[in-house]
């Protein structure tokens, strides 16, 4: 028998035992189901358009649906399913691969630009949600968190550069760690040095703060 849960409380005190921190990172998207679906993405590039038939994991954004908030590190941290990958792969690794570091990391870098509607989380859902990478193509808008942690796994994937996040205050962004000497602004981080790749200024190259 279905019973209707109305309200649900935790426990508010400490708990002698519990000194254990829970690790909510998923680096590989788990298999969860056989539903997929569909969105094409468009953009235009150094006068040149492109439309990118993209499929991801209706099962996957349901279970990100439920998941816990947690550290931002934590999406920057995910995978992204079979369906997705296979669909990036299929219109992105011919062109990336024939390009440099910049061009690459510049063509990437307009694709998260402009693929996507801009809208904060709180116009979106009413609450603060940062996104898997995944869940990218499910909504309607993205913020610059969302677009931070796709471009990041655009770059770890096709690039196989480092990434490292930015944090401003309302504002998240990120830096790449190129071996090619990259002009532009950029953070000394181990000593190495990473240039601002910023997703959500539009159109802004790499190193444009």
């Amino acid at each position: 028998e279905e019973t209707q849960v109305k309200s649900i409380y935790t426990y508010r005190q400490d708990y002698p035992e519990a000194n254990r921190i829970m690790n909510f990172n998923i680096y590989k998207a788990p298999i969860l189901g056989l539903e997929v679906f569909s969105r094409n993405l468009e953009f235009s590039y150094d006068g040149k358009s492109y439309k990118f038939p993209m499929n991801y994991s209706k099962n996957l954004i349901d279970f990100y649906n439920d998941y816990p908030q947690g550290e931002i590190q934590i999406f920057f941290n995910a995978g992204i399913s079979r369906y997705a990958k296979e669909s990036l792969d299929r219109n992105l690794d011919s062109l990336v691969s024939t390009m440099g570091e910049e061009q690459a990391a510049n063509f990437l870098l307009s694709f998260v630009q402009n693929a996507f509607d801009y809208q904060t989380d709180n116009e979106q859902f009413g609450y603060e949600k940062f996104f898997f990478p995944e869940e990218i193509f499910h909504y309607a808008y993205a913020d610059c968190e969302d677009r931070s942690v796709f471009y990041s796994y655009l770059i770890n994937e096709y690039l196989r550069l480092p990434v490292a996040g930015l944090n401003y205050p309302g504002h998240i962004a990120t830096a790449v760690r190129f071996t090619e000497n990259i002009p532009g602004s950029y953070y000394l981080i181990d000593n190495e040095r990473y240039v601002i790749c910023d997703p959500t200024y539009i159109n802004a190259p790499v190193g444009a703060c």
